[in-house]
């Protein structure tokens, strides 16, 4: 417990102290999706049309800050995205997550919530894997979906999954429950927390997944000794 406390501490820290480019992707992605809910019509093919382009520009989003992460030019880190289409199949998760990390009042809500968490936690971090090893979404989602269901590691993949799952979408729930006026200006705010919320979210999860590797392969003691950077690794950490 106390490992993770560190790393979402980490992860607040990081993400502050690198706001702008760790943060105007998901920015940008909020706002566009709140323009877009106001743009589509109020029934079920209005939804299906903003959840697609939603769910495409919070991957975008995603890919855009593991690639910032990884030193590279945050104009690139833009583009990374657009120059990877195989990511799109990471929309396909991306699109379920509303089921996935739904929020109800009854019994089974805990359950399915944590279950949900696990799914999406593991699909950021095969994103990552993805983008920074080229691996392919289908086996790195895999892979990394057995990683989570491991039993001896359950609990704490479950900690890990739940304070991600939190931050995408329990803290959004929250601030739109709050009083706020009907107007674009409130909207505006909103999706610029909601943006910063999911940085968070997203910067923790790329310092669970060097963790994870840390453990499973063990640092390299030659890039520790003479403080350089391993060549995987996330200069702005």
């Amino acid at each position: 417990m106390q490992q993770i406390g560190r790393r979402l501490d980490r992860a607040v820290h990081l993400t502050v102290r690198n706001a702008f480019v760790l943060c105007v992707p998901f920015v940008v992605a909020e706002l566009g999706a709140t323009a877009l809910d106001a743009l589509t019509s109020n029934d079920w093919n209005g939804y299906l049309v903003w959840l697609v382009v939603a769910s495409l520009l919070e991957i975008w989003a995603r890919v855009a800050v593991v690639c910032a992460l990884r030193d590279m030019n945050f104009a690139r880190a833009l583009g990374a995205a657009l120059r990877r289409p195989a990511l799109l199949l990471y929309v396909v998760v991306a699109c379920a997550e509303p089921w996935l990390l739904d929020i109800s009042f009854n019994l089974w809500s805990p359950l399915l919530f944590a279950a949900g968490s696990l799914v999406v936690f593991a699909s950021m971090l095969a994103l990552v894997d993805s983008v920074a090893h080229g691996v392919s979404p289908g086996r790195a989602f895999a892979y990394w979906l057995r990683e989570m269901c491991r039993w001896r590691r359950l609990g704490v993949n479950l900690v890990g999954a739940l304070v991600a799952g939190c931050l995408v979408v329990l803290v959004p729930d929250i601030l739109s429950d709050l009083p706020w006026s009907d107007t674009a200006w409130a909207s505006a705010l909103l999706a610029v927390a909601y943006g910063v919320g999911d940085a968070f979210a997203m910067v923790f999860v790329v310092l669970w997944y060097e963790a994870a590797l840390d453990e499973r392969y063990g640092r390299d003691i030659e890039h520790v000794l003479d403080g350089r950077t391993p060549a995987g690794r996330y200069p702005l950490a």
